[in-house]
């Protein structure tokens, strides 16, 4: 399945108070997360927005940890929130908050791992955390809580982690022994039992590095996408967990193939009202936006082959498009169609079987872009009307334009009044 990880939300550093499960329940303080400096909130909802309306587009599923969902709502809202996930493009991933964690231990420390709760409580206590926080730091009414709750409860994956201790301890082991990584970066520590002080942050950005690849793996993601530091630490691992597909980056790609053909990005675009939360995932749902994600996924996501065919000047897509408009009615009548049939068979028919091949542009010009265009266009007008009418208010849709273009108001600056 065409998946991918959305694993690039803030991860701020956390010192934690907290009891050893069994025996005496001796205390523990440990340290998890890496950003020690908090980001600007406009920033990290534009990046986010950005990621993941692209990510909706280009892949079937988008995995995301339960406790993401807490940011989610921060970027989008909660009306958004809920049409994201009514839309049924997510896969929310509960591990129990399965947590890898430095433990301090004398003037040094220690690679551990941390869950929220007990074996037996079938992670209850880890999404009870998440409807505690919702209803702490979103102005929520509890009935939207209790939706919001509803969807997250209604695509949770409740998923067990096969020996995430052994496979994640070994990894931070090895990485210790790689001198290109631990040279780069100034990283003097050993082993994962024996941590310095200096090393504290470093380690951490590696161990959600190596838990996100983990974690990825073990969904089946064909890839999972990072940010910030630790896509630089990414490209240094040599690595048994760096399996095939899983350090690609189709978002960025598909970001870059965007700018080339001069499609804004969608966090701006949404974040101003040109583009609504329907309005992608109709375009999610257009039957080019499907055969879209399949051949993508069938790129492997090579830069070099995706440039060459997206950004190609070889096919005239107009006159293609016109051909297909003419040949789909004779199709029906060629093949006797019932009169029931849906327009996604008739354009899988005539597509696959007739033409012998389509073209993604077909939904990144003749759908993505062409529709995004007339939004901009719509929005531009819209905005010389409200600037013509705070000037004049009194101007009526028959009068001059105040433009001075000597057309009548309704036909120039205000038209679509």
């Amino acid at each position: 399945m065409n998946k991918i990880l959305l694993n690039n939300f803030p991860y701020p550093t956390q010192h934690i108070g907290a009891k050893q499960m069994g025996g005496s329940a001796k205390p523990v303080s440990f340290i998890h997360g890496f950003e020690t400096e908090e980001k600007p909130i406009t920033e990290f909802r534009k990046r986010m927005a950005s990621d993941l309306l692209q990510a909706i587009l280009v892949h079937e599923v988008v995995s995301l940890e339960l406790m993401d969902i807490y940011n989610l709502v921060l970027v989008f809202g909660f009306d958004d929130t809920i049409k994201l996930l009514q839309a049924g493009c997510f896969e929310i991933i509960d591990h129990r908050g399965f947590s890898s964690v430095l433990i301090q231990d004398g003037s040094k420390y220690r690679v551990d791992f941390v869950r929220d709760g007990s074996d037996t409580d079938e992670g209850r206590a880890y999404f009870n955390r998440l409807e505690r926080n919702l209803k702490k730091a979103h102005p929520l009414k509890t009935a939207e809580v209790n939706l919001l709750m509803l969807q997250v409860e209604k695509h949770r994956n409740f998923f067990t982690l096969v020996d995430p201790e052994k496979v994640l301890t070994n990894e931070i082991d090895f990485d210790l022994q790689n001198r290109n990584l631990t040279t780069t970066n100034g990283i003097v520590s050993k082993n994962s039992k024996e941590i310095a002080p200096a090393d504290v942050y470093k380690v951490l950005r590696l161990l959600f590095i190596n838990k996100s690849l983990f974690l990825g793996n073990s969904l089946n993601a064909v890839a999972v996408k990072l940010d910030g530091v630790v896509k630089t630490l990414l490209q240094q691992k040599l690595s048994p967990l760096i399996q095939h597909g899983t350090t690609h980056d189709p978002i960025a790609l598909f970001q870059n193939v965007l700018g080339e053909k001069k499609i804004p990005d969608f966090s701006g675009l949404y974040f101003s009202n040109i583009l609504s939360i329907e309005d992608v995932l109709l375009f999610r749902d257009n039957i080019h936006g499907e055969k879209f994600r399949h051949w993508f996924l069938t790129t492997h996501y090579d830069s070099e082959k995706v440039h060459e065919i997206l950004l190609s000047k070889n096919i005239p897509q107009s006159i293609l498009t016109k051909w297909l408009r003419f040949l789909i009615p004779n199709a029906i009548g060629i093949v006797n169609a019932p009169v029931g049939i849906v327009a996604g068979a008739i354009d899988s028919f005539i597509i696959d079987k007739i033409v012998g091949g389509w073209h993604p542009n077909f939904f990144l010009d003749d759908v993505l872009k062409a529709e995004i265009d007339s939004r901009l266009n719509l929005h531009a007008a819209k905005s010389r009307r409200d600037l013509i009418k705070s000037r004049f208010p009194d101007v009526g849709r028959n009068d001059q334009c105040p433009c001075g273009s000597g057309k009548k108001f309704k036909r120039c600056c205000g038209e679509g009044l």
